[in-house]
């Protein structure tokens, strides 16, 4: 089960990376510009604007499946470990948080290949900051894990 544990760990790792980078690329867009033969496969079946690939490619490649990756893997854990604590029911709550957070970031990629500009500025380091308050939160609470 330690094995497990820490595939949990480190996919929760990676997705919490992944998915605060998402922004970050939207707004570096001018560092990520692509020609047509490095964005084209992407392009073909939408229309993305250049500026877009990376943060998709991160987004699709990366965030999601450690997402996944990580709700199965902690679900799993759960189900062996057996535990229903107060603490564990309120990071259960947090993590559904950070699953809409992971949710808007996609919503926000979306905009911004649509507009074919960078999303407004405001709205992504607002995500980016409400998904690090919630990690912050879920870390401090596993470590802590009060009543136990």
């Amino acid at each position: 089960m330690l094995w497990l544990l820490g595939l949990h760990i480190a996919a929760l790792l990676c997705w919490c990376a992944a998915i605060v980078g998402v922004p970050v690329l939207l707004h570096g867009r001018e560092h990520f510009e692509t020609g047509d033969a490095t964005a084209g496969a992407v392009r073909e079946s939408r229309q993305h604007s250049g500026a877009t690939v990376i943060p998709r490619r991160v987004f699709t490649w990366l965030a999601t499946p450690a997402a996944l990756l990580t709700i199965a893997s902690g679900t799993v854990l759960f189900l062996l470990m057996g535990t229903v604590q107060g603490w564990l029911l309120l990071k259960l709550v947090l993590v559904v948080l950070l699953v809409g957070a992971h949710v808007c970031a996609g919503l926000l990629m979306l905009r911004a290949e649509r507009a074919g500009q960078a999303p407004p500025r405001y709205p992504g380091h607002g995500l980016s900051l409400l998904m690090l308050v919630i990690m912050m939160l879920i870390f401090s609470l596993v470590l802590a894990k009060p009543g136990t």
